[in-house]
């Protein structure tokens, strides 16, 4: 959503193009950093606290040098990739610690990349709704209804291409729902 329609939602809500080009330019950002979130978890949580501090020192290591390298090359967007290339590091060390930890054997990388391509044209639809509804609309209605197809359209796939297995989402919503009812003493 926020590639494709950073800059309408940046321009409607701060009336500034520019800050909907950086919003746009740096959303690819989010995968990254939040499964180097998650991999951190699950490190912490397996009591190896001391390896996620060395991780991340690491990681910050190769920020640091791509701040220092990138800006003569790209710019101000320098620290966008310092921060993307930061977190890819960050997300490596800790799946491979994890994979080391727990034996388990997994095609990541496959589902990943399989989802990236998922994404792709779902971006192409959500753009062309945009430019038609943008046209038609106002501004606020498309970029809602747009977000909507982007959000509908990335579930649909994902469950179709199973990178999600639905089973698995249905019985962990019918297990949280069973959970949250109260029951009733007669």
């Amino acid at each position: 959503i926020f590639i494709v329609l950073g800059i309408p939602i940046c321009e409607f809500v701060f009336d500034n193009t520019v800050a909907g080009i950086y919003l746009s330019q740096c959303a690819w950002i989010i995968i990254p950093m939040g499964i180097a979130q998650i991999s951190t978890s699950i490190l912490n949580a397996l009591n190896q606290e001391q390896k996620t501090f060395i991780y991340y020192i690491i990681s910050s290591l190769f920020m640091f040098v791509v701040i220092l390298i990138f800006p003569r090359l790209v710019g101000i967007r320098s620290m966008l990739y310092s921060i993307g290339i930061s977190n890819i590091v960050l997300t490596c060390l800790n799946v491979i610690k994890i994979k080391k930890m727990t034996n388990y054997s997994y095609k990541i990388s496959n589902k990943l990349f399989i989802q990236t391509l998922v994404i792709l044209p779902i971006m192409l639809v959500c753009k062309i709704s945009y430019n038609w509804l943008s046209i038609i609309t106002g501004r606020l209605f498309s970029i809602i209804v747009c977000s909507i197809i982007c959000v509908v359209s990335y579930f649909m796939l994902i469950f179709t291409f199973d990178i999600v297995d639905f089973k698995t989402v249905k019985n962990l919503l019918s297990r949280n729902s069973k959970k949250t009812r109260p029951t009733v003493n007669t």
